[in-house]
């Protein structure tokens, strides 16, 4: 039996649509990311991040094996949490807002308390409660995180700088004093009294 030979031009034709087809399929657009639902897995390998779902949504694992929720819009959820508020006691207060937002290695923190005890006058408001995954990275002390608001009921309204001034334990200092609010201005927390604050850095 003869084996027909095509004609070099049409080897040609047929060699160039082939190349064509195929570089339209590796340069498809990319509509969707499919995967079976898992659980947490292993750390990811040094220097990389492994991205995957679970039943409740889609979850980042980095390195050191923080764990992150992406809403359905792939940005990182707020998460609530409860921080304490101490002057030389524990001080008894509502937490009225207190919620973090954490994508890559910056968070940014709301807090607003409504205080319903009593602290001790002259010694320093000290907020903690943080949780591990929003400690600043910057452990140096008296290292400006951000900025808040005291309202001495029937008073004055304190406004200064946030203050890490230890692990887990953040201060305010105002303008131009030696100490910090609660040592100076010198007064100490009491019922309807309002803390509120926000902070951004990185973690």
């Amino acid at each position: 039996m003869n084996i027909p030979i095509l004609p070099t031009e049409m080897i040609e034709a047929l060699k160039s649509a082939f190349f064509q087809m195929k570089r339209s399929i590796i340069l498809a657009p990319l509509t969707f990311i499919q995967s079976p639902e898992i659980s947490t897995p292993q750390n990811a390998q040094f220097n990389t991040r492994r991205i995957y779902p679970k039943s409740d949504g889609w979850y980042s694992l980095e390195d050191d094996g923080t764990e992150t929720k992406f809403d359905t819009g792939g940005v990182p959820d707020w998460v609530t949490f409860t921080p304490t508020v101490t002057q030389g006691v524990a001080v008894a207060a509502t937490v009225t807002y207190a919620r973090y937002w954490l994508t890559n290695n910056t968070v940014i923190v709301q807090v607003a308390f409504a205080i319903t005890g009593a602290g001790t006058n002259g010694i320093a408001i000290v907020i903690s409660g943080f949780p591990a995954a929003i400690q600043p990275v910057n452990a140096a002390a008296d290292s400006v995180i951000g900025v808040g608001i005291i309202r001495n009921s029937g008073t004055a309204f304190y406004h200064g700088a946030m203050i890490r001034f230890g692990v887990n334990d953040f201060r305010f200092l105002a303008h131009n004093t030696v100490n910090f609010i609660g040592g100076n201005p010198t007064f100490a927390l009491a019922n309807n009294d309002k803390i509120s604050f926000q902070a951004s850095y990185e973690v």
